[in-house]
């Protein structure tokens, strides 16, 4: 009885065995064959090898496979930057994100790059476009295009309209602001359109000011620190975000070196005050005489 007991556990855990083996195998080839058509597609194979070894460590299901690769698939038929949509939902599985809300916002993405694509494509071909992108060897006009599409379509995503999103890229393109910029300043710059602080989403006040940093001297790097120096800035002052964005503007137009704006900003030193103004944040603050009229402070 002991022994008939032992056979049938070994059997049953042979059988579950050959269960588990079968649906990995079965999966594994499922992924092979999505991998085949992404590639036949066009899309990445650096990105299709991070997605095979996520499968193979048990890291995703089928399911999710088919709807990351049947989407990010599409959208490289459709000439859309496919690889992103990939990385992202990797990125969601690694931090235990659910295969619902993941496979969401790759539909997300989809659509908003897909709006993106069609303000993006036809101001990529400017001549004054073209001839930015030629100056330097940094990137094809090909890749600026999807890299500018994929930054864009994040504005579209947080409900930024594409009116102001056309008309931003509109005043970028300027031959004036083009001469003193290049590809990772302009994809920077539309990178921190909706990271800017709230008053600054009209699409006249977003524009102008994105021109002014450009114009301004600030490099891609700067560019990218200008959201969290504005809220930090806000928060010290104690000034509505319209005065932040103001006083920012009035510093770019006297002149101030982009580092330099920055410094101030994580000061507190908005620039938009009457000359010798300490912001009302500052007033209690050790050394305010030193913070408070600097020279970002009165904007000279």
């Amino acid at each position: 009885m002991i022994i008939a007991k032992k056979i049938y556990i070994r059997l049953l855990g042979l059988a579950i065995f050959m269960m588990v083996s079968g649906s990995v195998f079965a999966q594994q080839t499922d992924t092979q064959q999505w991998i085949h058509k992404a590639r036949d597609a066009g899309i990445n194979q650096e990105v299709l090898t991070e997605l095979q070894n996520r499968v193979e460590n048990n890291g995703m299901y089928a399911a999710q496979v088919k709807g990351i690769m049947e989407t990010a698939i599409t959208m490289a038929n459709e000439n859309l930057p496919s690889e992103v949509v990939i990385r992202k939902a990797l990125e969601g599985f690694s931090k235990g994100i659910p295969g619902p809300r993941v496979l969401s916002v790759v539909n997300k993405m989809h659509k908003g790059m897909g709006k993106a694509a069609q303000i993006v494509g036809p101001w990529v071909e400017k001549p004054q476009v073209k001839e930015m992108i030629n100056r330097q060897n940094a990137m094809t006009k090909e890749q600026f295009r999807d890299e500018l599409t994929a930054t864009t379509s994040k504005s579209i995503m947080q409900n930024m309209s594409p009116e102001t999103v056309n008309e931003v890229l509109t005043q970028v393109s300027d031959r004036s602001v083009l001469a003193k910029s290049s590809p990772p300043e302009v994809i920077a710059a539309m990178g921190i359109l909706p990271d800017l602080p709230s008053g600054s989403k009209n699409a006249k006040v977003s524009s102008k000011f994105i021109v002014g940093a450009i114009k301004g001297g600030f490099k891609a790097a700067d560019l990218q620190k200008l959201p969290s120096a504005m809220k930090i800035a806000q928060q010290r002052s104690e000034l509505p975000a319209a005065s932040v964005i103001k006083g920012v503007a009035q510093q770019m137009n006297g002149g101030i070196p982009a580092k330099e704006i920055l410094q101030n900003l994580f000061n507190g030193q908005v620039g938009g005050g009457p000359p010798g103004d300490i912001p009302p944040g500052l007033r209690n603050k050790p050394d305010n005489g030193n913070k408070g009229n600097g020279r970002g402070q009165n904007g000279n």
